[in-house]
């Protein structure tokens, strides 16, 4: 993965590594502790691991992105996918850019 990237992720977001689904509930435990505040998020996740579909994805994201600092733990759990995709898609494929973050157009 490009050193860009990877400082951007950190940078930004906080994300120090990938995040495996086993370990997803310890590092959201570190980073909220409390049981009480935990216990939305754990209770979209368990569903979106039991049933799936589309319903228990917007749950569970949606619930993610409530959390501080939430985003580190999305894109720790997509950390594998961003790194396959930097490494195989082209140089430019942004419009010629080799800046990595938001598009201004987007």
């Amino acid at each position: 993965m490009p050193d860009e990237l990877r400082l951007f992720l950190k940078e930004r977001f906080g994300v120090q590594g990938s995040l495996s689904p086993g370990r997803f509930e310890a590092e959201l435990a570190k980073r909220l502790g409390s049981p009480a505040r935990r216990a939305p998020l754990l209770k979209a996740w368990r569903a979106y691991l039991a049933q799936g579909g589309r319903e228990a994805v917007r749950s569970f994201y949606r619930e993610v992105l409530k959390v501080p600092k939430g985003e580190a733990l999305v894109y720790g759990m997509h950390l594998p996918f961003l790194e396959f995709y930097a490494k195989e898609l082209p140089p430019g494929w942004r419009g010629g850019s080799s800046r990595w973050g938001p598009s201004p157009g987007l």
